[in-house]
């Protein structure tokens, strides 16, 4: 039995919000003892609960206040709450992102990295965060962190270590410094979107001095400083690669619409577009090191690095959803930035790689290059260039469905160099022919060929370090180290070398030779030599082509594409009897192309689709007296193929005794064959002629001897056939008609 027993409840509010719900209670008691239980509400803990006006105990044990109220006390206790920090780092409140930011910097025994904090939705703050103390990594998973109005969003204090990843920081105002961000300590940016954000200095980011910052693949838009730096204000270390900076102002003209420099700013890979007002960047007393492959639209933020270029034209769209988890700025067509950046770049821009290798990706989680072989872009998103490649078309008159061979070779790789700086890392296999992995995890770059010729083949690596290498046959994952690995060498660990010798290669396998360093501080530059049996190339094929256009529907096809490396390839072209080269040309090609006999040079480069013709046509003498098999073979064709035929038979005089040592074409039109006195031989393996059903064949004054066939040895007849004054001689068939085989028409 109780004199008191009730349940209520108050809100936070103080003094009260007028939602109805009040922030206090007052019960009146008889003198005795009460006990108070708040319910737990999930996100919040209980850190105290203190009472006045009591004379006697009181005591807190778990959420249960006892407190003793005498006669005539009025008594008023406080419960005091605070958000807790999820287990989980996923927050969804200001008041959690508050509540984790003291949990990490207070956190003393912190695992070796730093302690993370997950965005589990946007997140608009009413009042000033906590300021970074520790080292603590921001995950947004494409979530906004957005400031309610009169204040920044992070302070990154000198003895703070902030990292934020795919986050969206807006509508910061730090007043007059950093209006994301205030960094007096150490702050990565990866992935993410400042916008909208406004400051006197810094309208997104203020470097402070003995701090550092380093931006990769995060886009700058619409940040705003009324007096110098519309998106970054910098007095020390600023390291900054393949970022967007567009539309940013500062009201100062004279003061970096993008950036105020007044230390050292290392550049790679960046875009600056200027914003409504001044110059994308202001350098006071400091120091640019271009690292290669910025784009400007003036000329303050380059200098002089290698593909850096100002004054160009880039064309970037808005800021909007193009694709992953953060807005971006797309660079639109015939902007320059696009194919900025040579496939298989790698840069160390003080210590933050850019790469070209379809191993790293941009903002949005797009490979770069997004297709193999191609250029890449600058800035912080990738924009698809065409996979260069390399199409034959055959062509020719008259089209009836001929084939024809070809090879095609890239130029020879007997060696190549290349650098394994600022190239992505494997954990690489020790020396030998059966795979272990080691410990060590190193930079390395990869080549794949093939070779000609079975046989044994030597590699050769020559380098400026401690370098390894190792080969691979049919596929490369450098994820799964020791999956179709053949051989690695090391030589020595003091070597400049390495060496596989003797290595037994298959001709037109594809072959993967990955070049490293012993361990992780060993990169540089290296030349590689492949030699032996045969000849090496990157690619190496032969085909077949048919030469009606459009495809005759059989199952060779007039054309063939091949997905290429940018470089120069030979095609060559083996005519079939009869038929003639008789032109080639290429579209699509900035190189060009040259032709020698039968076989075509051309150049293909970075996201170029080259096509090119070969026309052909037959070679039948305009007299029509032939003296070989080809002559024959192609005046047949075109007496097939001849859409006026004069009122006779086309006629087809021998000039030559003949031997055939491949199949003539069947006869499938009106067609006289004149000896005079001169013999067709076809050598005891080959029928002399094969008449179709709508053919109508005469021979006269004609030898025909040693023609050989299942049926019909010198002539199968399935159409109307006329022999006068000629001889058959020593002709066979192994069923029937060792002579001449008259079929069904």
């Amino acid at each position: 039995m109780y004199t008191l027993y009730e349940s209520f409840t108050l809100d936070d509010a103080v003094p009260d919000d007028s939602d109805g719900v009040n922030a206090s209670a007052t019960f009146a008691v008889t003198p005795g003892a009460y006990a108070v239980t708040e319910a737990g509400l999930s996100g919040w803990g209980l850190t105290g609960a203190t009472c006045t006006g009591a004379s006697g105990s009181v005591s807190l044990t778990g959420d249960t206040l006892s407190v003793q109220v005498s006669n005539g006390e009025a008594v008023q206790c406080t419960f005091t709450n605070e958000t807790l920090c999820p287990a989980s780092g996923t927050v969804t409140t200001a008041a959690e992102l508050s509540a984790c930011i003291l949990l990490a910097n207070a956190n003393e025994n912190p695992s070796p990295t730093a302690d993370t904090i997950t965005l589990g939705t946007d997140i608009t703050l009413t009042s000033s965060l906590p300021q970074i103390t520790s080292e603590i990594a921001v995950e947004g998973a494409g979530y906004a962190i957005s400031s309610g109005g009169g204040r920044r969003i992070f302070y990154v204090a000198a003895a703070g270590d902030l990292t934020v990843n795919q986050a969206m920081l807006r509508n910061g105002s730090g007043v007059t410094t950093g209006g994301a961000i205030y960094n007096d300590g150490l702050l990565t940016v990866t992935n993410s979107t400042l916008s909208g954000n406004t400051a006197n200095n810094g309208g997104a980011i203020f470097n402070a001095a003995l701090a550092t910052v380093s931006v990769t693949n995060s886009t700058f838009s619409g940040n705003t400083a009324t007096n110098a730096g519309g998106a970054v204000y910098s007095v020390s270390t600023l390291i900054l690669t393949s970022n967007t900076f567009a539309g940013n102002a500062s009201t100062n003209a004279s003061n970096g619409g993008s950036i105020y420099n007044a230390s050292t700013m290392h550049l790679a890979g960046n875009i600056f577009a200027a914003g409504a007002s001044g110059a994308n960047c202001v350098n006071i007393a400091a120091t640019i090191i271009d690292n290669g492959y910025n784009r400007s639209s003036d000329a303050t933020c380059t200098n002089g690095g290698t593909g850096s270029m100002t004054n160009v034209s880039l064309n970037l769209g808005p800021l909007a959803d193009n694709g992953g988890p953060t807005l971006t700025r797309l660079p639109g067509a015939g902007s320059n930035a696009i194919g900025a950046i040579p496939n298989g770049t790698g840069i160390n821009n003080n210590g933050e790689t850019l790469s070209c290798n379809n191993v790293t990706t941009d903002q949005i989680g797009n490979s770069r290059p997004i297709n193999v072989w191609t250029a890449c872009t600058s800035g912080a998103v990738e924009v698809a260039l065409l996979t260069p490649s390399l199409t034959i078309i055959k062509d020719a008159s008259p089209a009836i469905g001929t084939d024809f061979d070809f090879t095609i070779n890239s130029a020879p790789l007997p060696s190549y160099s290349g650098s394994t700086t600022g190239r992505p890392f494997w954990t690489r296999p020790n020396e030998g022919t059966t795979c272990t992995l080691s410990a060590n995890s190193v930079r390395y770059h990869v080549q794949s060929f093939i070779v000609d010729t079975d046989g044994l083949y030597n590699i050769a690596s020559v380098q400026n370090y401690n370098g390894y290498i190792h080969l691979y046959q049919d596929s490369f994952n450098p994820l799964a180290q020791c999956t179709n690995y053949l051989n690695g060498d090391n030589d020595a660990l003091s070597s400049s070398s390495s060496e596989i010798s003797s290595q037994f290669l298959e001709a037109g396998r594809v072959y993967y030779l990955v070049t490293s360093g012993f361990g992780s501080g060993n990169f540089g530059n290296f030349t590689n030599n492949i030699f032996g049996a045969g000849t090496v190339y990157t690619l190496a094929d032969s085909f077949t082509l048919d030469d009606a256009v459009p495809d005759d529907g059989d199952s060779v096809n007039a054309s063939i594409t091949f997905t290429v490396q940018p470089g120069t390839y030979t095609v060559s072209e083996l005519l079939p009897g009869a038929w003639a080269l008789n032109g080639v040309s290429c579209t699509g090609t900035s190189g060009g192309f040259t032709r020698t006999g039968n076989t075509l040079s051309v150049s293909v480069g970075s996201g170029e689709a080259v096509q090119c013709t070969f026309t052909n046509e037959v070679l039948c003498p305009a007299s029509w007296i032939v003296t070989n098999e080809n002559e024959l073979a192609a005046c047949i064709i075109l007496a097939n193929n001849n859409e006026s035929p004069s009122p006779t038979a086309d006629t087809i005089t021998h000039g030559a005794g003949i031997t055939l040592t491949t199949a003539l074409p069947q006869i499938t039109s009106e067609i006289l064959l004149e000896g005079p006195n001169h013999f067709i031989d076809g050598g005891d393996s080959v029928q002399l002629f094969y008449v179709n059903s709508a053919g109508n064949f005469t021979v006269n004054q004609v030898t025909l001897q040693n023609g050989s066939a299942t049926n019909g040895g010198a002539i199968y007849n399935s159409g109307t056939l006329t022999v006068t004054d000629s001889t058959f001689i020593g002709n066979s068939a192994s069923d029937s008609g060792g002579g001449i085989y008259n079929g069904t028409g």
